[in-house]
């Protein structure tokens, strides 16, 4: 079953050099470098235990280590549980206890909630380590396997998990790639995560944020425009406040 890392290893292939994503600091990672690294990744990981059907906690910035651990984790057969970010540490915490993680991935500071919170101390922890080695055999992942879970936002009570299935992804990818396709290499600031999964898996640059998702209100245009032209921007794709 075709899904988004097949597409991915695509876009590898037919654009090796091209800028797969620019973080918010203005690092830059090529499609080759982007699956070297998330390779290094699984290697690491797999040694330590991860295997499909674990539930995986992911705690880091939006940026390239984030979209590198989703592949590497995929890659293994694991779940990817994304915790809603407004909630903080009550939905991080919140995450770990629905859906009873065995791991927690994390970067920077984050790495030591793995020994403050107390639905944590017991998880393995993967921190964003490559490792050379054989790759794990890649695995045959299903349509109804599922992918990642996220949360609502609990403005109505708990935050609800949502599941999605890696058939899911595959469905939004073939909805939403013929809407993003170019003839021209473009450059797009990208705010939704969903579409920089789908121009990973097509071939296309994401440039992230360079403002913190949770205070849009207070992005400025001037700022905004200095982002664009810094980074070359051809399309931009916000949410509409901005």
């Amino acid at each position: 079953m075709a899904n988004l890392l097949h597409h991915f290893a695509t876009a590898v292939s037919n654009h090796p050099d091209r800028v797969a994503i620019i973080d918010g600091k203005g690092r830059a990672i090529s499609f080759v470098a982007l699956r070297t690294r998330a390779e290094g990744f699984a290697i690491y990981w797999h040694s330590l235990g991860v295997r499909k059907g674990d539930n995986v906690l992911i705690a880091m910035p939006l940026g390239i280590d984030l979209y590198a651990s989703l592949a590497a984790l995929w890659s293994l057969g694991a779940t990817v549980v994304l915790p809603e970010p407004v909630m903080g540490l009550a939905g991080l915490r919140h995450a770990a206890r629905t859906t009873k993680v065995t791991a927690y991935c994390a970067s920077g500071f984050y790495c030591l909630l793995k020994y403050a919170l107390p639905e944590l101390r017991s998880v393995r922890l993967l921190k964003t380590k490559t490792k050379d080695g054989d790759k794990p055999t890649p695995l045959d992942l299903d349509d109804d396997d599922i992918a990642l879970i996220s949360f609502t936002s609990g403005t109505t009570g708990k935050p609800k998990a949502i599941p999605r299935s890696h058939g899911f992804l595959m469905a939004q990818h073939r909805a939403i790639s013929p809407l993003l396709k170019s003839a021209s290499s473009e450059r797009d600031l990208v705010a939704f995560p969903v579409f920089t999964l789908i121009n990973i898996a097509s071939g296309q640059t994401s440039v992230l944020p360079n403002w913190k998702m949770g205070k849009l209100a207070k992005v400025k245009p001037d700022e905004l425009a200095a982002w664009c032209g810094k980074q070359d921007v051809t399309r931009a794709l916000l949410p509409p406040i901005l």
